[in-house]
């Protein structure tokens, strides 16, 4: 096998930058009363991809769509690797160990 074609199965770039997309989830705190008023808020990187426009148009499909105009809420399909998070973010980062251009 190819030595180029072995370095893209494994991810291994020549040059350039990686971008990561980190998911990042909130959640509310509870006290003895109920509702504390205060949030967690979790960022974990979620993916790779070797370009920043590579990582919006994964977003862009994995993204659900509200069908109320005006309305806007940040929600994820089930099967992408943003499902369960409340927002993201694209960041360049090299050296990670999470899903590399994910379908």
């Amino acid at each position: 096998m190819d030595i180029n074609r072995l370095k893209s199965l494994s991810g291994i770039r020549e040059s350039g930058e990686i971008y990561e997309l980190v998911g990042i989830t909130d959640e509310a705190e509870y006290g003895y009363g109920g509702y504390t008023g205060e949030t967690n808020t979790d960022e974990q990187v979620v993916a790779t991809f070797d370009s920043e426009e590579a990582a919006r148009a994964y977003v862009d499909r994995a993204m659900l769509r509200s069908k109320r105009p005006g309305r806007y809420e940040k929600k994820f399909r089930n099967n992408s690797v943003l499902a369960g998070c409340t927002d993201y973010e694209i960041r360049p980062k090299a050296n990670t160990s999470v899903p590399h251009n994910p379908e």
